[in-house]
């Protein structure tokens, strides 16, 4: 599970973020809202790449197409875990955890308030090049 700044990430340069999307594919999880939280930002993403509005939007497609996408609606037998865990800490990020919960998946992200829940592994970048064979 990656949450909406990973995907920025890979959107807004080549380098390590994307060369991890490329070679998980399928095994990464996205869900509806973190696709949507990101749309959000297309406008700056296009700006600060040069990039036309419409090809950074193919690119955020073709990601999302590769990778696996989790319906919001799977969320919601764990929304209340997630916040118990995250409200306190960042409350937006709840439903990323309730993600990784349904999906029963690690999230991968360089936040680092989500190593403060206990209710998921998370990783870094930094971390899952290691996991992944890149380091």
């Amino acid at each position: 599970m990656a949450d909406t700044n990973i995907l920025i990430s890979a959107l807004l340069k080549e380098g390590v973020t994307r060369e991890i999307l490329r070679k998980l594919k399928k095994d990464i999880i996205f869900t509806t809202y973190i696709v949507k939280e990101c749309e959000v930002y297309l406008p700056l993403i296009a700006r600060k790449t040069g990039l036309a509005m419409d090809h950074v939007a193919e690119s955020l497609e073709a990601v999302v197409q590769a990778a696996t996408l989790l319906p919001d609606e799977a969320l919601a037998p764990h929304r209340d875990a997630a916040h118990e865990a995250l409200d306190h800490i960042d409350p937006y990020d709840a439903p990323i955890l309730a993600a990784a919960l349904a999906a029963d998946a690690d999230i991968w992200s360089d936040d680092k308030h989500f190593k403060q829940q206990r209710l998921v592994t998370v990783y870094t970048t930094t971390e899952l090049l290691h996991v992944v064979g890149f380091g």
